[in-house]
């Protein structure tokens, strides 16, 4: 007997030790550590895996951002994977200053990486600037 089965686009595996390097181009804006204190440009990823758009508390989110949590968009392997890789495609409005990994298997890597995350003590970040226009940004006084 012959079953027809309809093909879906799987995620990659992805290894997570090589996800860490991989969000080193992240960390910049972003945190996994469950206890980061600093104001950073973006969002804690800490737990973003089923976490609803737009959902840590205190943190000032784009319009485009609030409105796709609003919509219901819930952050899973799949959804990551296209807004990691494209996040004007997936939220129109928003971007990323670091520019998205195209590479599918490094997007893998970085998507087990993150859904590692609620297991990690403390997670790294640099102090380098961001820009990333997916986030409302303070306003700077001009001398």
């Amino acid at each position: 007997m012959y079953l027809a089965s309809t093909v879906v686009p799987a995620v990659a595996a992805g290894d997570a030790a090589r996800g860490e390097r991989v969000f080193q181009r992240c960390f910049a804006c972003h945190s996994v550590d469950p206890n980061e204190q600093a104001k950073l440009q973006g969002p804690s990823l800490y737990r973003i895996m089923g976490r609803p758009a737009a959902a840590v508390p205190g943190f000032e989110y784009s319009d485009a951002m609030r409105r796709k949590g609003a919509a219901g968009l819930v952050w899973d392997r799949a959804t990551l994977d296209r807004y990691i890789a494209d996040p004007e495609g997936l939220v129109p409005g928003t971007a990323m200053s670091a520019p998205p990994p195209r590479d599918e298997q490094e997007r893998a890597d970085l998507l087990a990486y993150l859904g590692r995350s609620i297991a990690l003590s403390g997670g790294r970040r640099s102090l380098r600037a961001c820009t990333c226009r997916s986030y409302t940004t303070p306003a700077v006084a001009e001398p």
